[in-house]
Parts: structure tokens; C-alpha cells; sequence
């Protein structure tokens, strides 16, 4: 017996339910070890509660359009259960000593996005990635004439610790309510 379990509900994918891309140009970002997350019993890739460590905080990540980029990637194999890299890219465009030593310290870190496509009720809305095993850096690069000069990060699963669904899904009970949970974290700078 297998840990998958096969279809349980209809699926369309049809003019009524076409997604539009893209994520807002705000995340959130923490260290995964200074967050507690509470699962939904009945749906166990939904988280229902993020709070942090007392003293710690959700750190904010401002782009402009699509500069932040989620995703995932199905990883298979012969002998374990099916499981997903999870990624997250973006480009820094701050160069202070203590900007450079904050990106390169990016390790172990969870983020939660908001879709730009936002469903009524607010469930699928706010997306997490790297909330079971972390999201590490897997490239940086900084080139002066390309980007702008901007510093690209790409940050994802470590081999081997990938994740069991493509993403988590944060929903306390409705949209405004996970929107102030994340807000109420937020480090104010």
C-alpha cells in the first residue's frame, strides 16, 4: 500500500476556474526554527495558525511586479513517496554592508505569498513554501551589467528534505484574518 491515495474530488480546469499569474509584490519571510505552525486536522496541507517565537518576527519582502517568483517541482522516485522542491526567487536591489550580509545569511527560511488572484473566502490565496524543512540558498549572483546591477537569489529545497505538497496553503478562517495574522508578525522598520 501506497502513501497516495488517488483522485478524491472532481477537478476542472475550464474558463470558470483559470487561474491569473502571479503573486503580490509583498511575502513575508521567516526563520523557519522560530516559527510554530498549526495544521488543519481534516486537511493537513493547510496551515491555520503561524506564530513566531516571543521576540521574533516576519520579516517583509517588497518587489515591484513580478519580481518575486514561487514555485515547486515534483520530485519522483522508485522507492519513496512522491514530494516537491519548493523555490523561491527574487533580485535584491540594496547593497549596504549590512543588505549584502543579510542576503547572504538567507538559510533555513520559510515564505508566504499572497496570490495575485484572489479566491472568495481566501482559501488557495496565501501560499507557503519551505515550512517543513526550509528553503536554502541555491544560487546568488551578482553581475554589474546584468539585472540592473540587482542581486538574483534563488533559494529552494535542500536535496532530500523536499516537501509533501506543492505549496501549503495559510487560512485561519477567512482572508482578512490570515492578512492580519501575517501583519500583526511583521518586523516595523
Amino acid at each position: 500500500m501506497g502513501c497516495e491515495i488517488g483522485i478524491s474530488k472532481n477537478i476542472t480546469s475550464d474558463c470558470t476556474t483559470q487561474p491569473v499569474a502571479g503573486v503580490e509584490v509583498k511575502a513575508w519571510v521567516g526563520n523557519r526554527l522560530e516559527a510554530a505552525f498549526t495544521y488543519d486536522v481534516t486537511n493537513v496541507s493547510k496551515i491555520v495558525d503561524i506564530q513566531m517565537a516571543t521576540g521574533k518576527k516576519l520579516y517583509v519582502l517588497t518587489g515591484v511586479k513580478k519580481l518575486l517568483n514561487p514555485g515547486s517541482s515534483l520530485i519522483l522516485a522508485p522507492d519513496r513517496a512522491d514530494r516537491y522542491q519548493h523555490k523561491f526567487n527574487f533580485q535584491g536591489f540594496e547593497f549596504k554592508t549590512a543588505d549584502v550580509e543579510n542576503i547572504s545569511a538567507l538559510d533555513d527560511l520559510f515564505v508566504v505569498v499572497q496570490m495575485i488572484d484572489k479566491v472568495a473566502g481566501g482559501d488557495g490565496t496565501f501560499r507557503a513554501f519551505g515550512v517543513k524543512n526550509g528553503l536554502y540558498k541555491t544560487a546568488l549572483n551578482w553581475t554589474a551589467n546584468d539585472i540592473d546591477g540587482a542581486i538574483a537569489v534563488e533559494m529552494a529545497s535542500q536535496d532530500g528534505a523536499a516537501e509533501a505538497y506543492p505549496w501549503f496553503t495559510v487560512l485561519l478562517t477567512n482572508y482578512a484574518l490570515t492578512l492580519a495574522m501575517l501583519e500583526s508578525q511583521e518586523v516595523v522598520q
